[in-house]
């Protein structure tokens, strides 16, 4: 029992140092690149990692349920990646602008 509570408080804070750094890179990026610079950065990482899993699972969606995977894909990390990217470099704080990123997903899974 206490090896697993640790083991959850330890992935935790890794992913939220993962969460929260990503906005204060953007903040940093934005000195030499701009907005839509970073956010083809950010989603372009962002397929690297997730082209081998997506390759993986892609035969499991039902083909009448892809064109609704594909909206939820853009609408909730496309646009946000580029929007956040763009914001930033108009100088919104970093921190805002990951409170508004937590917003967004708890929006759009409502």
């Amino acid at each position: 029992m206490f090896q697993k509570k640790t083991i959850s408080w330890i992935i935790f804070i890794a992913l939220s140092l993962i969460w929260g750094s990503s906005f204060i890179l953007m903040k940093k990026g934005a000195e030499h690149l701009n907005g839509w610079q970073i956010g083809a950065i950010r989603i372009f990482s962002a397929g690297l990692v997730f082209v081998p899993f997506a390759v993986f699972h892609l035969r499991s969606i039902p083909s009448n349920k892809l064109l609704l995977v594909i909206l939820s894909a853009v609408i909730g990390n496309l646009f946000p990646a580029f929007l956040f990217a763009i914001a930033i470099q108009r100088e919104i704080e970093s921190s805002v602008a990951g409170i508004l990123n937590s917003l967004t997903h708890y929006l759009l899974y409502l």
